[in-house]
């Protein structure tokens, strides 16, 4: 891959027309939802792949698919034994229960049906000897046995209501005498309404297999294509269609049940017509598409298509998303494993097989309504001080009784604020340094009807998480995820709609605890990360490190909301007084806002010079003049940025020495890759300007056909974003597949279009230079910034001038 180009983003079949791909070109149906999927990859192991037969190296792992923007987030690992293989998941309808496939390298080869209770992590071995899992119902579960010389399809019924499922009933479906001619049946797929199932069979005079349907109950046997070697079969959510797989060419089939018509599907046969998607495709001779998962009764399948070599083995499979048109004549692709190794910073890796569940109630995480700008360390009598500030939050102690909370709920009306409550930790901590649940759900029940107020906007229950006790080097709370979790559950299960909070002593405790937490667990609504500023500290590296975790925290809780906690901490002896100069605060501060785009709001707490030394509270300062207008300053620059749309997204900057390139970006997949070091030496500049506005924001890269004469891309080898509509035209016209020129990408984010060069009240001008590169014989570069010294610096390096291109949010 070139070295400019950070990603590959969400390529699709209708993108790739230079790459001989246009007969499967057709505008499908848009989906327009959000899906859980699970799916099986290699993705986190160093050797081993991801196919039906593999015994290692395979893992389990869920992530969001967004079918309108096509982005991945929330990448989350559920399964990690490195001696098996983890496949075939299965999601109940409830979203709560993942059954799978747990292979290992015994001789033979051993398979166990398991059993994850996903907000708990909790697994358990259902029967042994099976795989191929399949809900039909929340307590009912389609398996194949594969124990040796008695292969069937059979039925779980399960009792879920105790701490450990339990298997209530086992019952066979088909046997010789239900289904006549097969020696063994396996792949079951239950029709709506779970009376009939589809699976394959196989003939019991020779290994080929056939499509067949079954009523649960054992009656009516039907070989639906004769034995034509169709499997793998999965029904529509309609059921007026079966999707099935042919074992002699690998391509699939529909069959229409009511007018008995079939259609081949219209997917690419030769490995060399993928190898847009992966380089490895282009080694297959032929490929093999099977394992789909139908999303929500549209014509939308989840495919995993696998690379065949001259033996008829796998070596290689990739997952993506088909759209199909009515007729199922044409197909618009999405590569979703790109998608997801990008989320991952990965590349290369195999993916087997995959299933979803349409989410259609967001996560249960409570984010905060509204930016939450705020000052901590307080008391209950501060809030009007506090509000003085500029500040329309504040932390303040959790009152224990209802004639306390009372009091303090008529200030902060009176104030016009709104409270971040913290629990004292001697309340509802353990002498083992857990979570009291007993003392935790008692606590919060006396004061239930005050914490669901609407001037509430969380409670803290634990802080400064991995922060060791510096008088007696123990941790301060000795809690896992999973415990953080039940903590969180406890609170949730006495007024719902409480946004709960959690401290973490820096960045990567946070990424700890998401990457220990199981799949759709709630570790809290809102994540406060400690951001300590020290003079010699290089604010842009500790700023990225911490934007990161807050997207990868938002990655497996999209709906939650992280707030940095800013303190500033000045060297011992630099300055006169213990608290620092005023000045300092509001530069320190502002140059937060200026790359603080993954977080919704920001709080301030009390400043110290060393741990040894006085701590002076921001509350008395408060006849200080020049700090009061420090923290106004900074209170309303925060308004700024948080108050018209927290979650707007903003053009990043990017630099590469080597190239002596700028590139930009408002993807926050991008940029977590980006930062990661997944796309090499690109270093954050500390510029960028607001996404948003009126014009579709036309982005291009150079072609990246390889020229036969020097075996690289005809390039160039960079990015260009344009907003005018006339030159995004133009651009797309003028695109040559054989010579360098530029390719269009993508047209999602928005901006507005200048004037005559000028922005219109309430937007910043937006300035492009070029370095000149067709006339200099180098790849053509342009830098975008809103910033009018780092524009002229620019120009004044040798860079041409082109003025003001767009107009950004302020």
């Amino acid at each position: 891959m070139s070295k400019e180009r950070p990603s590959e983003g969400n390529a699709t079949w209708c993108r790739s027309l230079a790459l001989g791909l246009a007969m499967l070109c057709v505008q499908a149906p848009a989906l327009a939802a959000s899906y859980r999927i699970v799916f099986a990859s290699n993705l986190q192991a160093v050797s081993g792949g991801c196919f039906r037969d593999d015994t290692s190296g395979c893992d389990l792992f869920s992530a969001l698919y967004d079918s309108g923007t096509k982005t991945v987030s929330a990448i989350t690992r559920l399964t990690s034994d490195a001696t098996a293989a983890e496949i075939f998941p299965a999601l109940s309808p409830d979203g709560n229960w993942l059954a799978y496939d747990h292979g290992t390298n015994a001789s033979p080869a051993r398979h166990e049906l398991r059993l994850i209770h996903l907000p708990t992590g909790s697994k358990t071995t259902l029967v042994s000897d099976a795989r191929f899992p399949e809900w039909i119902d929340g307590t009912h579960l389609l398996y194949s046995s594969v124990a040796p010389g008695n292969k069937h399809v059979a039925l779980l019924e399960l009792d879920l209501g105790g701490s450990t499922p339990r298997t209530k009933s086992t019952q066979a479906i088909c046997n010789t005498s239900r289904c006549p001619g097969t020696a063994a049946t396996e792949d079951p797929f239950p029709f709506p309404g779970g009376t009939r199932i589809a699976f394959q069979s196989t003939k019991s005079d020779r290994y080929i297999a056939g499509l067949s349907f079954i009523n649960l109950d054992g009656s009516s046997f039907t070989l639906a294509n004769g034995w034509d070697g169709s499997g793998h079969a999965i029904v529509s959510t309609a059921g007026d269609e079966v999707l099935y797989a042919l074992a002699s060419s690998g391509a699939l089939q529909v069959l229409n049940l009511t007018s008995g018509a079939k259609f081949a599907l219209p997917l690419a046969s030769t490995g060399s017509t993928l190898t847009a998607f992966d380089p490895r495709y282009a080694s297959a001779s032929s490929l093999s598409w099977a394992y789909a998962a139908w999303l929500d009764g549209r014509r939308a399948l989840l495919l995993s298509g696998a690379g065949v070599d001259s033996h008829g083995a796998q070596f290689m499979s990739r997952l993506f998303l088909g759209e199909f048109d009515a007729a199922w004549s044409s197909v618009t692709i999405t590569d979703l494993a790109t998608a997801i190794e990008r989320a991952a910073g990965k590349n290369g890796k195999d993916f087997c097989t995959a299933a979803a569940r349409l989410v259609t109630s967001g996560s249960a995480s409570t984010s905060p309504a509204s930016p939450l700008l705020g000052i901590q360390g307080a008391e209950q009598g501060d809030l009007a001080i506090i509000r003085s500030l500029g500040a329309n939050t504040a932390q303040i102690p959790l009152p224990k009784t209802n004639a306390e909370f009372s009091s303090m709920l008529a200030q902060a009306s009176s104030a016009d604020m709104k409270v971040l409550l913290r629990a004292d930790p001697a309340d509802i901590q353990s002498t083992a340094l857990k979570f009291d649940t007993a003392k935790l759900s008692s606590l919060v029940t006396g004061v239930k009807t005050g914490l669901a107020d609407a001037r509430i906007a969380g409670l803290l229950i634990a802080e400064d998480l991995c922060q060791e006790n510096p008088a007696t080097h123990t941790r301060q709370w000795n809690i896992n995820a999973a415990e953080l979790a039940s903590a969180v559950s406890t609170i949730k299960a006495i007024v719902p709609s409480l946004a709960v909070a959690v401290a973490f002593n820096k960045a990567s405790c946070l990424d700890s605890f998401v990457a220990a937490a199981t799949e759709g667990a709630n570790i809290g609504d809102i994540a406060l990360l400690n951001l300590f500023y020290y003079k010699w500290n290089t604010t842009a590296k500790l700023i990225d490190s911490y934007q990161y975790s807050a997207m990868n925290f938002k990655r497996f809780a999209p709906a939650a909301g992280v707030l940095p906690r800013i303190g500033v901490i000045e060297r011992l002896g630099e300055e006169a007084s213990p608290f620092p100069s005023a000045d300092w605060i509001v530069a320190r501060s502002k140059e937060f806002f200026a790359f603080g785009g993954a977080f919704d709001g920001v709080m301030y707490y009390d400043y110290r010079q060393q741990e040894a030394l006085q701590v002076k509270n921001i509350v008395n300062v408060i006849g200080e003049a020049s700090y009061v207008a420090a923290f106004q300053s900074v209170f309303a620059a925060a308004q700024s940025v948080y108050g018209v749309n927290p979650a707007q997204q903003s053009f990043v900057e990017y630099y590469e020495p080597e190239l002596d390139h700028y590139f930009i970006t408002a993807d926050s997949n991008e940029q977590a890759f980006i930062y990661t070091g997944g796309a090499g030496n690109w270093q954050r500049t500390g510029y960028a300007f607001k996404e948003g506005g009126s014009a579709p924001v036309c982005r291009f890269y150079g072609n990246t056909a390889i020229n036969p004469a020097t075996g690289q891309m005809f390039g160039p080898n960079s990015h260009f974003y344009t907003v005018n509509a006339a030159e995004c035209a133009g651009l797309k016209a003028a695109y040559n597949p054989k010579a360098p020129s530029w390719q269009f990408e993508s047209d999602s984010d928005q901006s507005t279009a200048a004037l005559s060069g000028t922005c219109a009240s309430g937007l910043v001008p937006v300035y492009r230079a070029y370095n000149n590169g067709y006339a200099r014989g180098v790849d053509s570069n342009h830098r975008l910034s809103s910033d009018y010294a780092a524009y002229l610096a620019t120009v004044a390096a040798g860079w041409l001038a082109e003025g003001v291109v767009m107009c950004a949010p302020q």
